[in-house]
């Protein structure tokens, strides 16, 4: 099933990750034309890779955080058409996700995580 995204309200239906010991690598791209699952966790103990996106065609979400405890190196991704899914947490342990919408674009929700076990 794809949805149409016109705003951040409409993100509730976004599938969600249990429970994640570690996330490595969420996204390392020079230039992606499709980027389907980038899982976030509603507990991490670390994260070592967040993306930023620089200049996008279609991108719904981007994960920022708004306090991190252990952020290793962030990513630059220089071209990014279009980003499927990008599951967002409710609630981190050391870690607030919020999904940030900057363009209208295509979310593909067949897909749902679950519990990922690193």
């Amino acid at each position: 099933m794809t949805a149409l995204v016109n705003s951040a309200a409409q993100l509730d239906s976004i599938p969600m990750v249990d429970s994640v010991a570690e996330v490595d690598i969420i996204l390392m791209a020079d230039s992606v034309a499709e980027g389907d699952i980038i899982p976030m966790a509603d507990s991490v103990a670390e994260v070592d890779t967040i993306p930023i996106v620089d200049s996008m065609a279609e991108v719904a979400i981007i994960p920022m955080v708004d306090l991190v405890v252990v952020v290793d190196i962030i990513l630059m991704v220089d071209s990014v058409a279009e980003v499927d899914i990008i599951p967002m947490a409710d609630s981190v342990a050391e870690e607030d996700i919020i999904p940030m919408v900057d363009s209208v674009a295509e979310v593909d929700l067949s897909n749902s995580l679950d519990l990922v076990a690193a």
